[in-house]
């Protein structure tokens, strides 16, 4: 009996190993096929992220041609071509352009001293400048404050103070033309009885500064949207802390919200020099190439030079010369800018709150 007994508890143990082994490679086998299908996703899932991240480059690089494209032919490609011109002349027997030296800068830089028209044009320009600066500034700063404070029919304010930024510009300038050229007039007609008021761009006391209101109210909007935006960007806990020390609304205009926008209303400044020295397009708007000479800006007064009283080219040899012109104004801009990016930077309003 106990032979038999050790025969069937060996046999018991053979059976159980060999079940342990069976189990062990039915483990092993499927740790393997786990493991082949792990490495696999692995694959699977690297050879996805590869093609998703080359697919968003392709997208980035796509989406950028174009401004890029943009930037090198319109920028860089025609200001360094209007550099080239600045040293050139031009032969009109035949047509086309020789190396000339300094002699465009030399005489760009004698109408700068000597020409009297350059002279009201350069007046012109800076008083643009200054009603930018003094009118259309503090207004913009003013009505963006009532628009981030929500005063009543906030709503309603918003949308016609934007609206030039969201109009097109032919669209403002037919309404604006028609406005002082027409409806002035007949208001001053009906209203005042007033029958020989002409059209407000025909009468020399009143129509450069309605070119400059055009130009105020055009950049209304952009500007508004600018500040706005930037007083919505500071910190609530500041204005809050304001409040509670009592402050009043002018108080908080001037002390707290001025200073902590600051940075966006330097940049309005100093990108505003710039058009000291461009700025030629509402005039064009008004006159085409026909306006009066007392009314010239810098911009305009080479803008002439190039283009004659209809809108058609006077000749290619005035190219090279505005070319020089262009490259003596930036050369006088660029240390301007500067400078008062500077100053305004180191001596600029901090807030007290």
């Amino acid at each position: 009996m106990s032979k038999i007994k050790r025969e069937k508890t060996s046999k018991e143990e053979l059976s159980l190993k060999e079940s342990f082994a069976e189990l062990k490679r039915a483990v092993s086998d499927r740790i393997y096929s786990l493991s082949v299908k792990l490495h696999r996703k692995g694959k699977d899932r690297k050879k996805t992220m590869n093609t998703t991240k080359r697919n968003e480059l392709v997208f980035c690089f796509a989406f950028l041609a174009v401004p890029v494209c943009q930037m090198l032919i319109f920028y860089f490609g025609v200001n360094f071509n209007s550099i080239l011109l600045a040293f050139q002349g031009y032969d009109s027997v035949e047509h086309s352009f020789y190396f000339k030296g300094f002699e465009n800068i030399k005489k760009v830089a004698v109408f700068l001293v000597t020409d009297t028209s350059m002279h009201m044009a350069a007046k012109n320009s800076m008083l643009m400048y200054l009603s930018g600066l003094l009118i259309g500034m503090p207004l913009n700063l003013i009505f963006a404050y009532f628009i981030y404070k929500k005063i009543p029919f906030e709503g309603f304010f918003r949308v016609v103070l934007f609206l030039p930024a969201m109009v097109s510009s032919v669209v403002l300038a037919f309404v604006y033309k028609y406005a002082v050229e027409d409806f002035i007039p007949f208001l001053a007609e009906k209203l005042f009885h007033i029958t020989d008021m002409k059209a407000l761009t025909q009468v020399p006391q009143t129509a450069f500064w309605v070119v400059i209101f055009y130009g105020l109210w055009t950049g209304f909007g952009a500007a508004l949207i600018l500040y706005a935006g930037a007083m919505h960007r500071v910190p609530q806990s500041v204005i809050e802390y304001g409040q509670l020390e009592g402050i009043s609304f002018f108080k908080e205009f001037t002390r707290v919200i001025l200073p902590m926008i600051f940075p966006t209303i330097t940049t309005f400044l100093v990108v505003g020099i710039a058009g000291i020295f461009t700025n030629y397009g509402a005039l064009y708007i008004f006159y085409g190439a026909g306006a009066r000479t007392d009314m010239w800006t810098l911009g305009y007064y080479w803008f002439t030079r190039v283009v004659d009283s209809k809108g058609a080219i006077q000749s290619y040899a005035s190219y090279p010369e505005a070319s020089a012109a262009g490259l003596i104004f930036t050369f006088i801009a660029a240390p301007i800018t500067l400078l008062v990016k500077h100053l305004l930077e180191k001596y600029g309003p901090e807030a007290e709150y």
